[in-house]
């Protein structure tokens, strides 16, 4: 879609063994994230990207990591992507689906301790678990990292995104899983083929 030597921001992926989609083959993978562990290109809190140069990156990746915020705060890590982001460039983001939740825990009957699925070599997650935050660790730091602090649909990150200069927004439907897109300026052919958008 773009030159080998396109820049994708990997906001809060935790590290670099988690693979990000194939049309992000051949770029140059800078990672942002709190905790060393994951060794950060880029070691500091989401919310203070507006401090970053601007206009250098070609794509934002952005999974499971905008519901560990403040509501309040959740404009300002918006804010800071579309600071770091080129003009012609696009933030993709994937959030818990809060309202797929209620309709799946209505119909199958499912209290706030029940197992909603299960994760391949991690274990179950619970409708508490998919609210709050999994507790994966007894370090209160780490602890305070992990907790979902708001909640989103399709709707209300829709709505995030375009009041803060993402003003094309392309929706994907996985169920429990919003999958969403965010182009400062309207995407040519060729890049909502690549991305496998449509109008």
């Amino acid at each position: 879609m773009r030159e080998i030597s396109n820049k994708v921001l990997n906001v809060g992926g935790g590290n670099k063994k988690f693979p990000l989609p194939s049309y992000y083959d051949g770029w140059e993978h800078i990672l942002l994230v709190l905790d060393l562990s994951g060794n950060p290109v880029l070691h500091m809190d989401a919310i203070d990207m507006v401090e970053l140069e601007p206009n250098q990156f070609d794509a934002i990746y952005c999974s499971n990591n905008l519901e560990h915020y403040y509501r309040a705060d959740v404009k300002e890590v918006l804010k800071g992507m579309h600071h770091v982001l080129k003009e012609n460039g696009f933030v993709e983001i994937m959030v818990p689906n809060i309202e797929e939740l209620i309709k799946l825990a209505y119909e199958r009957g499912l209290d706030i301790d029940d197992i909603l699925y299960e994760i391949e070599g991690f274990g179950p997650i619970t409708v508490h678990d998919f609210i709050f935050g999994y507790e994966f660790t007894n370090d209160p730091i780490r602890r305070e990292l992990g907790l979902h602090k708001t909640a989103f649909t399709q709707k209300s990150l829709e709505a995030y995104l375009k009041k803060n200069g993402f003003s094309f927004v392309y929706a994907r439907n996985e169920g429990l899983l919003i999958h969403m897109l965010g182009f400062k300026k309207k995407p040519g052919k060729l890049e909502r083929d690549c991305l496998g958008l449509t109008l």
